[in-house]
């Protein structure tokens, strides 16, 4: 097995044609958040962080990704994370062949263990059937870990295959969703559409844009689309996965006016409900659940299998999912005399920061800050 670390985001695009081969054989733990993403992200958003890409090759052929990044965080600790967090929803790392392979306990030894880029490590959403999860936790003879601070959250999935006879919706809820469609209609014309070209693309974008900003005044949502930066990256991946075949990009109009949409990616037959949002004037009319059912439909009909709606526990999700899997987030750093402070004064700082999102007033004053700019 042999280990290799990117450190450049230019050198990170030269994986893109041994991932995809990679890719299908890794399905279906397959990452929307690619070769090509990455090196995006680090371009746009990425001005804080250093690349940390690890890869394992076995017999020249690429067996496993650990797609990871290091920030000077606080106290100047140099921390290790998810690259592209928290504007990626991975899941899981994928890995090729038989899970008893051991490209994990090698990059976990070489990357982690070895390491000396790294004080502590921060890993958010890892799949809890992960083998990448199983490797590093069975090191408790060189990681010390921090214990009841990091909740676990579901990852909701919709085997389209089996819908509508699974997650079915009531009869009161088919009701309100042609009730909705009606009073949406009224004398305009409802229009449900998947971008196409890249003129469409460009032409829908600002719409986007503006509902997300409308959905979304005046509070933090962390949303790439809050920035000029985000807004950018946006722009450069949705074309570049355009160009790629990879872009799912629907959008409910009334009257060519957007009041829905969904920024969608599509790899190995499975759609990743990546950013929804809608107009907050049509809020009573139900346009995302609309939306949604249209996506649904129009999903089944191109032979997509599988719609992962990420993360968190929505109403939408847990009533159209036919299946979860949780989603664990794991810290730790070295074994040391200094493991118990450098634990502690993160959590601390990671506690502190959460109490400020948490504030009506912050959220609302932080939002205004980062709308102004845009």
């Amino acid at each position: 097995m042999e280990i290799k670390t990117f450190h450049k985001a230019d050198d990170i695009a030269e994986l893109e044609r041994p991932w995809e081969e990679f890719a299908l054989s890794a399905a279906p733990h397959t990452l929307f958040n690619g070769p090509v993403w990455l090196e995006k992200w680090f371009r746009h958003l990425g001005d804080r962080f250093d690349p940390m890409v690890a890869t394992a090759w076995k017999e020249g052929r690429l067996a496993a990704v650990l797609p990871l990044a290091v920030r000077k965080h606080f106290l100047g600790m140099r921390t290790l994370v998810l690259a592209g967090a928290p504007h990626a929803a991975p899941c899981d790392f994928p890995f090729a062949g038989d899970r008893s392979c051991d490209a994990y306990e090698t990059m976990v030894n070489e990357i982690l263990v070895k390491g000396r880029q790294w004080d502590l490590c921060d890993i958010d959403d890892v799949r809890s059937d992960s083998g990448l999860l199983e490797a590093i936790l069975a090191r408790k003879d060189a990681f010390v870990f921090a214990e009841g601070k990091t909740p676990d959250e579901p990852f909701f999935s919709l085997d389209l295959r089996s819908w509508p006879l699974a997650g079915e919706p009531s009869r009161k809820h088919k009701y309100n969703l042609k009730r909705a469609r009606r009073k949406l209609g009224g004398g305009a014309r409802v229009e449900f559409r998947v971008v196409n070209s890249a003129g469409e693309l460009q032409a829908v974008l600002p719409q986007i844009f503006e509902v997300h900003r409308r959905r979304w005044n005046g509070y933090y949502t962390g949303s790439l689309m809050n920035t000029p930066d985000g807004r950018a990256f946006i722009r450069d991946i949705s074309m570049a996965y355009l160009e790629r075949d990879s872009l799912y990009l629907a959008v409910l109009a009334l009257d060519e006016r957007v009041v829905a949409y969904a920024l969608c990616f599509c790899f190995n037959g499975t759609l990743y409900y990546y950013n929804p949002a809608f107009d907050p004037q049509f809020a009573g009319l139900s346009p995302g659940s609309v939306l949604l059912e249209d996506i649904m439909r129009d999903s089944r009909e191109r032979g997509i299998g599988r719609i992962e709606f990420g993360k968190g526990r929505l109403e939408y999700k847990e009533r159209k999912a036919t299946s979860s899997v949780v989603a664990r987030r794991i810290i730790f750093t070295k074994r040391g005399s200094m493991a118990p402070f450098i634990l502690g004064s993160y959590l601390a700082f990671l506690s502190a920061r959460e109490a400020a999102r948490e504030s009506e007033l912050v959220r609302r004053v932080a939002g205004r800050i980062r709308i102004s700019r845009i």
